[in-house]
């Protein structure tokens, strides 16, 4: 994997874009790619938001996401916090 992150980050001028719902794959391409990447990886359920977003933040990742799919959470987590 860093192997392949390093070369595909040598070939191209523009970020490159993750997309993997492995949590521990992800983590290892933002570790080792040496500019700002981003995250494809993104929709409307908790588990995806909760192993995405810190990553996101540690490592500095642009998030690409629908719209729909962030409105869907954050809609869920207003719901919860109503009855909770």
């Amino acid at each position: 994997m860093e192997r392949a992150i390093f070369e595909l980050s040598m070939l191209v001028e523009t970020p490159l874009s993750i997309d993997t719902l492995d949590p521990a794959a992800m983590e290892v391409a933002l570790k080792n790619y040496p500019g700002r990447a981003l995250i494809n990886s993104v929709n409307g359920e908790e588990e995806s938001i909760t192993h995405v977003m810190p990553l996101a933040k540690r490592y500095g990742a642009a998030l690409l996401c629908l719209q729909s799919a962030v409105a869907t959470y954050l809609k869920k987590q207003k719901t919860a916090l109503l009855f909770s």
